[in-house]
């Protein structure tokens, strides 16, 4: 991982230590592509950055997908789903999804206050 990145992804932990988050989920986007410098497609399957607040980030990804992104980004742990699994049942077994996360104003994370980039 490139020193940039690392100081991103360090950046976000940050943010969620300020706000009592234990996780930031990001689909594919911009934000994706600023915290990996890879490029993912959004699809109909689920492909997630997952940002904890302490420890190394991982991507959950469609099987199909692992092997392109493994190469974009040979630092992130991927884990691979297959489409006859449950992608969140896979999420779960690394993040507790049922922690509602905390809101502030209408419907608005905490985490919206701080500028990453």
């Amino acid at each position: 991982m490139s020193d940039t990145l690392r100081a991103r992804i360090a950046r976000v932990q940050q943010a969620l230590r300020a706000d009592r988050a234990d996780f930031l989920l990001i689909p594919p986007s911009a934000d994706f592509r600023w915290l990996t410098g890879a490029t993912a497609r959004s699809t109909e399957r689920l492909l997630l950055l997952v940002v904890p607040r302490d420890g190394d980030s991982f991507v959950l990804v469609p099987a199909l997908e692992s092997e392109a992104l493994g190469h974009e980004c040979p630092w992130l742990e991927r884990i691979a789903w297959s489409d006859h699994e449950n992608a969140f049942a896979r999420l779960e077994q690394r993040v507790d999804l049922a922690r509602r996360p905390v809101l502030r104003g209408p419907a608005r994370p905490r985490s919206c206050r701080h500028r990453l980039s």
